[in-house]
């Protein structure tokens, strides 16, 4: 493992969370700074940012194609610097819009770039510790941002912007450490033609997911406000337990990978279902940062799986297109995440900023419960697709373990003779064996037990 490669990569994911999320704790002081604009239009200091990297996102990829990822990467991270560290100077709530709009921009060059460089750099088992890694250093800056944050807000709302000279450390860190590569030949339409169909489901969890989890960052210190939780700065206590808990499930990925194997989303899924039951009936400080941080790790848990699921089915120009339409989900999740929630408070005539950890509570209760009856059913007919060769009497099996290891790539040969295998050819190059997902795992490289 190059340690300077991985280095500079790691140090990007540092300022990716921090485009929308690092100024959370100031909410409620710009809030009190503008009393006549409304909570609607102080949130979106917050997603507006995102509303803007979804198209740079899809830029990002085309641009890479022409200069190559270090030097979009190193012009996202100039207008990075500019849009985040300009709304210091603003006075009105549409100068801090437009800064934070410029800040979107930035970040859309950057995100896809952050998450192409672990995929074409690092396989395996190796890629999903780097990709855990590379969330825990997100949740890392952002709890070092809620500490710093939430004093200097209190001074003056201004100073919190000073965060995002963070950036300029990042951006001396890979002029240095990361090398030049050479922009890549081939079409973007191209690539689009071997875009696996499966990836669109994984694109479109990644924004279900985020208008979940998007929910705390946007609404604690509000929360806290509204319900007379806590003092100025608890806002910032609970950040700081909603990032450190990331930042812990990040570090422990890997493990909870080869624990609970395909069910890790699911698990993830159910963390973060638990957080808002938790939040929802929270009155007090302990249980809104028992809850923040259940959420928080969920996110830690849910948002690498899902990149390495990405990752593990597509390669090369396919994967970049495929990480950009992943950016764009993920932050097209947050921005539509205060709408989601309002239009569900409004259908069911909740009021109350309580009214969105219930409804999360609820919907996040009801896919676990889903997907666990959709896995039962599965597990009684599974069918796993299989590409192979012939020759006369014998098959060349390569067989992609579907139900068990998907995810983590595990592919097996397997030589079966024509009599001892009951096979369904569907076309010359798939057909389909229905098995025991069991067996498949207890027979490994050498045999295949059929019912």
């Amino acid at each position: 493992m190059n340690k300077k490669l991985t280095f500079a990569i790691l140090s990007i994911s540092m300022i990716t969370v921090m485009a929308s999320a690092a100024v959370s704790p100031a909410l409620a002081n710009i809030s009190r700074a503008f009393p006549e604009v409304g909570i609607g239009m102080i949130k979106t200091v917050l997603t507006l940012p995102s509303l803007f990297i979804i198209p740079f996102s899809l830029v990002s990829g085309h641009l890479v194609h022409r200069f190559g990822n270090k030097h979009v990467l190193m012009a996202g991270i100039v207008i990075y610097i500019v849009g985040g560290i300009a709304p210091v100077f603003a006075d009105s709530i549409t100068e801090l819009l437009v800064w934070r709009a410029i800040l979107g921009c930035g970040c859309g060059l950057i995100m896809p770039i952050s998450q192409t460089l672990i995929a074409v750099n690092f396989q395996g088992d190796l890629k999903a510790k780097i990709t855990g890694y590379s969330g825990a250093a997100s949740y890392l800056m952002g709890v070092i941002a809620s500490f710093v944050v939430a004093p200097l807000s209190s001074v003056d709302w201004h100073y919190s912007f000073y965060i995002y000279l963070v950036a300029v450390m990042v951006l001396v860190l890979n002029i240095v450490l990361l090398p030049n590569d050479k922009p890549q030949k081939t079409e973007h339409k191209a690539a689009s033609k071997t875009f696996p169909r499966y990836v669109w489901w994984i694109i479109l969890g990644m924004l279900l997911v985020n208008v979940a989890f998007y929910a705390v960052p946007a609404n604690v210190a509000l929360f806290m406000k509204e319900q007379g939780i806590g003092h100025a700065q608890s806002a910032g206590v609970v950040i700081s337990a909603f990032m450190i808990a990331g930042f812990v499930s990040g570090l422990i990925l890997s493990v909870l990978r080869r624990w609970f194997r395909t069910y890790t989303v699911m698990l993830g899924v159910a963390i973060m279902a638990l957080g808002y039951v938790i939040l929802s009936s929270a009155y007090a400080l302990m249980p809104v940062v028992a809850g923040s941080a259940l959420v928080g790790f969920s996110f830690g848990v849910l948002f690498p799986s899902l990149l390495i699921l990405i990752t593990n089915k597509c390669s090369g120009a396919a994967c970049i297109l495929a990480l950009s339409f992943s950016s764009c989900a993920q932050f097209l999740g947050q921005f539509l995440s205060p709408y989601v929630l309002q239009g569900a408070k409004d259908l069911v005539g909740l009021r109350s900023l309580r009214g969105d950890f219930t409804i999360l509570a609820v919907a996040l209760g009801v896919a676990v419960f889903v997907y666990l009856v959709v896995k039962l059913l599965l597990s009684y007919h599974p069918i796993h697709r299989l590409s192979f060769t012939s020759n006369r009497n014998r098959f060349r099996i390569t067989y992609w373990l579907g139900e068990m290891d998907a995810d983590s790539g595990d592919i097996y040969h397997l030589n079966f003779f024509l009599g001892k295998a009951q096979l369904f050819k569907l076309s010359r190059q798939v057909v389909v064996i229905k098995s025991s997902t069991a067996r498949c795992r207890i027979c490994q490289k050498d045999a295949f037990s059929l019912k």
